[in-house]
């Protein structure tokens, strides 16, 4: 991994910080097939609209009012006038459907759909009797010609949107009669969820910043119940506060200023990796609407893998990576290529592991022929994560996270991720979803980047087992009480 390769790729991806990283990255859609279904939504009720137009003139002649209509001054209309809802009739009855390409019924999808509701009763006097979602079906098969009907399943939402509709009438009322201004609220898990309130550093901005809030598996009220009694960092709470076993971990990591470390657990679960090991990671993109057939909507699509194989203790380490050329069905190509790489005997080494046993998995399915080995694969494979899950092994510099990206650098500074161009899971699918429009230079800087990352990742996991390896070797040979900690 050369620093002008990453250098080339900050160069390019100078230019589209916007794009790599976007907050808020929703699973990519293609706009072409976006289209398609949005025709066939509007198409299945051209009918029904046209007798509600028949039927029910006045009501149709308020919906059809100028957006700018208000509601007691302050809602606009508009709100009402989404692209991605309908309003119909039908044997004597209204019905509000409305369609998204997201994975399941969200609760924002239920509040749009109650002030909807809310606005139709309020402006026009219409009671909607049965509210629907259509979203994709995760069970779908995707085959050539796309079938919409049995692409996107129907989700009954009225009663809980009508649920959802007292509490806006309620919140109406209120704010046509404001009270008098209210007390501050005491603060809670309430100022970070749903969304972070627009008042948190000005509550919470004295906090340091690694407070108690990253205090691991530890309840929402309870972190801000300690903050209230003035316990602001982790080192500040005492050990007779009943928190759990993990959270007093930390707490003691912290307080002490160095790693806390079970090696005797450590090394029984290292007698499990045997000769050779393959450290493995996989991206992957998760599309809408499949490109390939075969796929189901969200399903997991590997486009590169990382692999870094290692023969014995003293043997050279050796690194393979392929990444899948943008716009091509590399199933098949990639799962031979693993099959090439990886011998019969051997364990396999993920961080995360399910996700990685995951996608052999799926590649078996899509790989008949070579469904034994990739199964076999999927079966050999460890998790390097467990140490540090179950807080065997503990650093502060952690920070409550046992992630790849808090551990890696956390045991060995060297492994940095933050002045990578691509930093985690969803920088890589952006930047390969980009491989499509970019030109030769872009591409190549793109590519560049994918690669330094993949490699940083399953380079990182060989570290952090050989500082694992070290701990418990110590361990054995110290024949040290499994209280006592070791300095990583």
């Amino acid at each position: 991994m050369r620093a002008e390769v990453c250098d080339q790729a900050a160069h390019y991806y100078a230019h589209q910080e916007p794009i790599v990283r976007a907050k808020g990255w929703e699973h990519p859609i293609d706009w072409q097939r976006q289209q398609e279904a949005k025709r066939w939504f509007e198409s299945r009720h051209e009918d029904r609209l046209q007798l509600q137009a028949e039927s029910h003139e006045e009501s149709v002649a308020a919906i059809a009012r100028q957006p700018a209509a208000l509601v007691g001054g302050f809602l606009r209309f508009e709100m009402l006038c989404s692209p991605l809802s309908t309003l119909g009739f039908c044997q004597g009855r209204w019905f509000l459907e409305s369609y998204d390409f997201a994975g399941s019924p969200r609760s924002s999808h239920k509040e749009r759909l109650a002030l909807e509701l809310f606005l139709l009763r309020r402006v026009c006097g219409i009671d909607v009797a049965q509210i629907t979602l259509y979203l994709p079906d995760r069970h779908f098969v995707y085959q050539e010609p796309i079938e919409w009907d049995r692409f996107f399943r129907p989700h009954n939402l009225s009663r809980s949107v009508h649920h959802r509709l007292v509490r806006i009438q309620r919140a109406f009322e209120r704010l046509k009669n404001p009270p008098k201004p209210p007390t501050t609220p005491p603060i809670g898990p309430i100022c970070r969820s749903p969304i972070r309130c627009d008042f948190y550093d000005r509550c919470l901005g004295h906090l340091p910043q690694h407070s108690v809030l990253s205090l691991a598996r530890v309840d929402g009220d309870k972190r801000f119940d300690l903050i209230r009694r003035g316990y602001l960092t982790p080192k500040e709470v005492p050990e007779s506060e009943p928190l759990g076993r993990y959270p007093h971990i930390q707490i003691r990591s912290e307080r002490e200023g160095r790693a806390v470390v079970q090696a005797e657990a450590i090394a029984e679960y290292l007698l499990n990796f045997h000769y050779p090991l393959y450290f493995l990671d996989f991206e992957t993109v998760q599309h809408v609407i499949p490109p390939f057939e075969g796929l189901r909507p969200f399903e997991p699509l590997p486009f590169s893998f990382s692999l870094h194989r290692l023969d014995a203790p003293d043997a050279k380490l050796e690194h393979f990576s392929y990444i899948v050329p943008s716009g091509t069905d590399g199933r098949k190509k990639m799962a031979a290529q693993l099959v090439a790489l990886i011998g019969p005997t051997g364990r396999l080494v993920a961080y995360g592991a399910e996700y990685e046993r995951q996608v052999l998995r799926k590649l078996a399915k899509w790989s008949p022929a070579l469904q034994k080995p990739l199964e076999s694969m999927a079966k050999r494979t460890l998790d390097l994560m467990i140490p540090f899950e179950k807080r065997w092994c503990y650093h502060p510099a952690m920070r409550g996270s046992h992630s790849l990206k808090r551990v890696a650098p956390a045991l060995d500074a060297q492994l940095d991720y933050t002045a990578l161009c691509v930093s985690d899971g969803r920088d890589a699918m952006a930047a390969y979803l980009q491989l499509s429009e970019a030109d030769k230079p872009q591409s190549e800087a793109i590519l560049a980047a994918l690669e330094h990352y993949g490699a940083l990742d399953s380079l990182a996991m060989v570290h952090i087992y050989r500082r694992l390896e070290a701990l418990a070797t110590e361990a054995l040979i110290s024949q040290e009480e499994p209280s006592h900690d070791h300095h990583p």
